[in-house]
């Protein structure tokens, strides 16, 4: 059966966008009512679903499909209480109502590749370092979607601890403005004390020219924010398809 995706959101100029991703090979679901729909209740098995957890009996929905199997849930509130109460039910894709419709087509586009792509990743190990923890919340989201297995921080000084506590960790998605222990310190460290490690900076666009410079300094590239989450896979493949073409006798790299 091909893969649903099931919006629960009473926006339109959210649902315009979404709507979109049904030249995807995907079918989209809309309604305005809580109550769950048809698509949840004959058999088949959404993908994602985004419900807005504004609206009265969201949560009552939230504990019929939070265990579908191979579901993504994607939370839209703008409650500081009700975010706490989804990341304690495990929901950690959550996005304030007003969020961009780029961000939450991306952040749908994102689950729908990762479930796709989550075999093989299950033994990599990513590294999330940044001091915004919604950016650390949803990049853990999307990448653990993937099949990546996670460690986050907004922390330099904690970061590199864990590296020294974790010798699997094969890339870190690193910050270039970090508190105290900054981006670049970490990535300085990081090359001279475990070159192996992949390195992917994420700056803001007034941080450009210092990202550049990170690349001359060993990071493998750089992301800007706001995050392209459908590009970010794509980044991360490369990397850590150079991390092990590096790892290679040079013999075997002659043979490539």
């Amino acid at each position: 059966m091909d893969a649903r995706v099931i919006v629960i959101i009473g926006r339109d100029r959210i649902l315009q966008d979404l709507l979109k991703l049904s030249g995807d090979n995907l079918d989209v679901f809309v309604t305005h009512s809580i109550v769950a729909p048809p698509v949840l209740t004959d058999g088949s098995l959404p993908q994602v679903l985004v419900i807005d957890f504004d609206n009265p009996g969201s949560f009552e929905l939230l504990s019929e499909v939070r265990f579908l199997p191979r579901t993504a849930i994607i939370g839209l509130t703008n409650s500081a209480e009700v975010s706490q109460r989804l990341k304690a039910a495990g929901i950690q894709m959550i996005f304030d109502p007003g969020v961009g419709t780029e961000t939450l087509v991306e952040a749908v586009r994102a689950c729908i590749d990762g479930m796709a792509a989550a075999t093989g990743n299950a033994d990599i190990r990513i590294l999330i370092v940044d001091d915004e923890k919604e950016i650390r919340d949803i990049l853990h989201e999307v990448l653990k979607k993937r099949g990546y297995r996670i460690l986050k921080t907004g922390d330099g000084e904690v970061a590199l601890r864990m590296i020294e506590k974790n010798p699997d960790i094969a890339l870190v998605l690193l910050d270039i403005r970090l508190p105290g222990c900054g981006g670049m310190t970490v990535l300085a460290k990081i090359r001279e004390e475990h070159p192996d490690i992949a390195v992917i900076m994420i700056t803001g666009l007034i941080d450009r020219e210092v990202a550049q410079q990170s690349i001359r300094l060993g990071a493998f590239d750089y992301i800007v924010k706001p995050l392209d989450l459908g590009l970010l896979p794509d980044v991360i493949a490369a990397a850590l398809s150079h991390r092990e073409y590096t790892q290679r006798p040079w013999w075997k790299r002659l043979m490539s």
